[in-house]
């Protein structure tokens, strides 16, 4: 996809435009055409391949890293443009320098969204909801005066085994603070 060859017109008022119907051949993807944010993920994730990082086969956009004790020291979210990653102080360190070494990029240190779900810092953990969304939806779909109904869910979904997160589900399910 990244590699279809792409022909513009000189726009109007350009002052090599002279009556002619010249064209010019994009080198590149631009910004704003249907394959510029496949050509981003590839660079980007061919950037996060080649420091270490390995992708995700059922989720594309997750990258991690594990030491060689197989203990996971940073992962990195990518959605679009945005960065989101998070780890061991030291990978993250040096994740950032090799990021702000290839690419430009803006800082924010203290995530309080990202991409619809909200983070709650805890004193040992993080809370991740999606409050504001859920609001929306009952607003948009007039679902304020709806009647509750509980949904079974399947408790096996829930793997707590390769998870040191969940180890208190309860903590978890209950959603307390």
């Amino acid at each position: 996809r990244g590699d279809t060859k792409r022909y513009f017109q000189l726009p109007v008022g350009h002052p090599e435009k002279d009556g002619t119907s010249n064209v010019w051949e994009s080198e590149c993807t631009i910004y704003g055409m249907n394959e510029a944010s496949f050509m981003w993920y590839r660079t980007f994730s061919n950037f996060l391949s080649g420091i270490g990082l390995k992708q995700l086969k059922k989720e594309n956009c997750l990258f991690v890293k594990k030491n060689k004790q197989d203990k996971l020291v940073l992962v990195v979210l990518i959605y679009v443009d945005d960065v989101l990653y998070c780890g061991e102080k030291k990978f993250m360190d040096n994740f950032e320098k090799l990021l702000e070494g290839r690419f430009k990029i803006k800082k924010i240190k203290k995530v309080t969204s990202f991409i619809g779900v909200q983070f709650v810092p805890l004193k040992n953990g993080i809370i991740l909801h999606q409050e504001n969304l859920i609001a929306e939806a009952v607003k948009k779909f007039d679902l304020i005066t709806a009647k509750e109904k509980s949904i079974p869910i399947d408790l096996n979904c829930l793997d707590n085994t390769s998870s040191p997160v969940l180890k208190d589900i309860k903590l978890y399910q209950n959603g307390n603070k």
